[in-house]
């Protein structure tokens, strides 16, 4: 797993508060062994779930109150929506906190590292 290679950050206010979007504190090393919830920004400017087929953002990192720090480069960890993606495919979120493979006309992001059928997931390579 190459979670996390050439991990870049940004903070981003939270537009819809729910529990979703609430991670956790405390232990860090814990949410590193689940894959991170897809997000996207409002019109707003603010990070959401979003809905089916909006741009993928990134994942999810932390929270703290209104503000939220979104993983936007670098491999990401997703769980993704069946079917899985193909490898070197772009992605949009699927609006549940997961991401699928873009369809044409989509404004899909990322490059598609590797697939997990058992777990649902996939490896994301974001580029800047």
């Amino acid at each position: 797993m190459n979670n996390g290679v050439g991990a870049q950050y940004g903070t981003f206010k939270i537009g819809e508060v729910d529990e979703e979007l609430q991670l956790p504190p405390g232990n860090v090393s814990l949410r590193q062994l689940k894959p991170k919830p897809a997000v996207t920004l409002n019109a707003a400017g603010k990070v959401t779930k979003g809905s089916d087929g909006d741009p993928f953002l990134g994942g999810l990192e932390n929270t703290q109150g209104n503000q939220a720090t979104v993983q936007i480069m670098g491999v990401v960890w997703m769980k993704c929506s069946p079917p899985l993606p193909k490898i070197e495919s772009k992605v949009v979120v699927d609006g549940q906190g997961g991401v699928r493979q873009a369809k044409d006309g989509e404004n899909g992001r990322g490059c598609v590292l590797h697939t997990c059928e058992y777990n649902q997931t996939c490896e994301i390579l974001m580029p800047a």
